[in-house]
């Protein structure tokens, strides 16, 4: 999974990246810490040095897929491959080597290259290593432990990264170093940050979470992170030259806005954010690739926006066996009459009728009325239906008459009838949220 952070100054992108290294392992890049650092120094320096789990997880891919090789091979190819891995050395000119029988050729290699020895030796090298780390730590003081934390930052903030056009070429080079390396470990979780090159969108597949936090907090937080006497109306103008005069200007990126999953304002602690990260799921595999019944509920909201209702925007799919889709309906007036918003349903228009009241007086047809009346009871039976408000007890007696054997369903309407019609009839009624 590919995450990108995306946000005003200060606004907490760090600490959301450092939260998916702690918790999902994840591989940091921080796009404009690498900008600061001198240009001899490659990306993948910079990964490496700051993410101490990347080799480690460059191998455990490797070892992966050595054993999806291994499962694909056939019993007999298993056999002959584990048994020359564990049996002994074997010369070219000689039978094998039994377990009762030893090799002057193989005593020989061994001392050569201390088999025996090697593995036992480099084990006490990290224990002492390991050792004198931690006495290390023990000697660390909360003030030492502080610098130490601000000296993983710029020290002063990266204004060119954002504003000045000749360090753009620059971020370009990175940007294009950066994308390199995502594509030749496509397997491993990364999670980039600033995103302000919208090149990097068109060249990965990124799930998005734009985060924010108040003002006064950002400010402060700004002055604590680089250092800077700054007053607080040139934080602001520094944020307005960022946000609406950049050459990046983050503000301007229709497209790229459903790939945003979710936003984040970290107005608590730093627990509380990550509170709010864990409980959202932001690994969940349906941020890239949604599944089916999440699919077609987002596909019904879009639906929904096609409703001419002044009352309430509904919008339903009929989905077949195959997950095809069997049609489309939205509420609204019927053909040729004046639209509801525009006085066409006298009943939607009194906003004295509560909902469910007077809906004899109502002219609208409803989504899930209008779907079936698109198709028949052949293209519909056995299909799947998915609605963006729980259907009222009329929708519930057209849902069974036309064959409909499932519901999906966003937001609850309060019919006790129509529960209790589905119910009887034993058609599967299920709630989700595709948004989350």
């Amino acid at each position: 999974m590919h995450v990108a952070l995306m946000g005003t100054i200060c606004s907490g992108k760090k600490i959301f990246a450092n939260i998916l290294k702690d918790e999902y392992g994840f591989i940091v890049i921080d796009l404009s810490a690498i900008f600061c650092c001198d240009s001899s120094i490659e990306p993948m320096e910079w990964i490496k040095e700051h993410n101490p789990h990347f080799e480690a997880a460059i191998e455990a891919i490797s070892v992966q897929k050595e054993a999806d090789l291994h499962d694909c091979l056939t019993p007999n190819e298993q056999q002959r491959i584990d048994s020359d891995a564990y049996s002994p050395i074997i010369s070219k000119n000689t039978h094998r080597v039994t377990d009762s029988e030893t090799s002057e050729e193989t005593i020989s290699i061994a001392k050569k290259f201390d088999f025996s020895g090697k593995e036992e030796k480099e084990d006490q090298k990290e224990d002492q290593k390991e050792e004198e780390e931690s006495k290390e730590l023990t000697l660390i003081t909360p003030e030492e432990n502080k610098e130490s934390i601000k000296a993983l930052f710029p020290k002063k903030f990266p204004k060119d990264y954002y504003l000045d056009e000749e360090s753009q070429i620059r971020v370009e080079q990175i940007t294009t170093k950066v994308v390199r390396i995502i594509k030749d470990y496509r397997k491993l979780d990364f999670v980039i940050y600033p995103v302000v090159d919208l090149s990097l969108w068109d060249s990965l597949l990124l799930t998005c979470y734009h985060l924010d936090s108040p003002l006064k907090m950002r400010y402060n937080s700004f002055k604590e992170k680089y250092g800077e006497d700054i007053e607080l109306m040139d934080f602001i103008e520094l944020e307005d030259d960022i946000v609406f005069k950049s050459k990046y200007q983050t503000w301007k990126m229709d497209k790229y806005q459903e790939r945003i999953k979710n936003h984040y304002v970290t107005d608590g602690t730093q627990e509380d954010l990550k509170r709010k990260i864990i409980e959202f799921n932001p690994v969940n595999e349906e941020m890239i690739r949604p599944k089916w019944p999440t699919y077609f509920m987002r596909l019904a909201h879009i639906v929904s926006s096609r409703s001419n209702c002044i009352k309430k925007s509904v919008g339903a799919i009929i989905v077949n066996e195959n997950q095809q889709i069997v049609a489309t309906g939205y509420n609204g007036t019927p053909f040729g009459f004046e639209n509801c918003y525009e006085g066409g349903c006298s009943r939607c228009n009194d906003f004295n009728n509560k909902q469910g009241e007077n809906l004899d007086l109502c002219v609208c047809i409803h989504a899930e009325e209008n779907a079936i009346l698109m198709a028949s009871r052949v293209q519909t039976d056995g299909c799947s239906l998915y609605v963006t408000l729980h259907p009222c007890a009329l929708c519930a007696k057209f849902i069974i008459q036309s064959g409909i054997k499932k519901i999906y369903y966003y937001e609850d309407y309060n019919s006790k009838i129509s529960r209790s019609i589905l119910s009887k009839m034993k058609i599967p009624v299920t709630k989700i949220d595709p948004y989350h």
